[in-house]
């Protein structure tokens, strides 16, 4: 700080301050920087995901297979976490370095690309749990994975709106995501908790 600036008294600096000053680094973390999705299945099957202080992530999958949807969707919304092992199983696990443990550019945060397409399964009607972690070169031990490191994903080109009123009526609204149009002649069917089939009918 140069001498003769003036403090909130009116004050002033006779001589030059000049003190040395240490940044800590940045906490290591890893994180997807959006939740849930629904990837459209003509679109890039890559999800961004933040990382700082990490040279290496672990990427698990586990599919959660598409007969055990309903079964899923008992416990939890599309996002959900409880109870996975019932209905799914892991299908793949990768390490991918994100660079030189040297490099000034990790201890940044940056936005990376993880391309699922590549472990993902073939069961396009599946819905995949991925997760995501730092790996830690010294301590390598397996922790409970926070919200912000997994992401549930289903590949559809549709979304889906439905609004019930007082009288048990459904109605169910089926839009194009690629194109946003409504999306005609599409079969919808709606179930209970106990997995039956309580009505079906087709988009107009």
């Amino acid at each position: 700080v140069r001498q003769g600036i003036k403090s909130r008294n009116d004050k002033v600096l006779q001589e030059d301050y000049l003190r040395t000053v240490n940044f800590a680094d940045l906490t290591p973390s890893v994180e997807f920087i959006k939740g849930g999705s629904i990837l459209p299945t003509a679109s890039s099957m890559k999800i961004p995901f933040r990382s700082v202080n990490y040279q290496e992530v672990e990427v698990q999958v586990t599919q959660i297979f598409s007969n055990n949807i309903l079964q899923f969707l008992q416990e939890n919304s599309l996002d959900g976490n409880m109870e996975i092992y019932r209905v799914g199983k892991v299908i793949a696990t990768k390490r991918i370095v994100l660079g030189d443990s040297l490099s000034r550019e990790l201890k940044n945060p940056k936005i990376y690309q993880l391309d699922v397409g590549q472990l993902i399964g073939n069961d396009k009607n599946a819905i995949y749990r991925v997760t995501i972690r730092g790996v830690d070169v010294d301590d390598d031990e397996y922790m409970w994975i926070p919200p912000q490191q997994r992401i549930n994903i289903l590949m559809s080109n549709l979304g889906i709106t439905a609004k019930s009123d007082y009288q048990n009526s459904v109605a169910v609204y089926v839009s194009n995501l690629l194109t946003t149009s409504p999306e005609s002649g599409a079969d919808v069917e709606i179930y209970d908790f106990t997995n039956q089939c309580v009505g079906r009918g087709k988009t107009d």
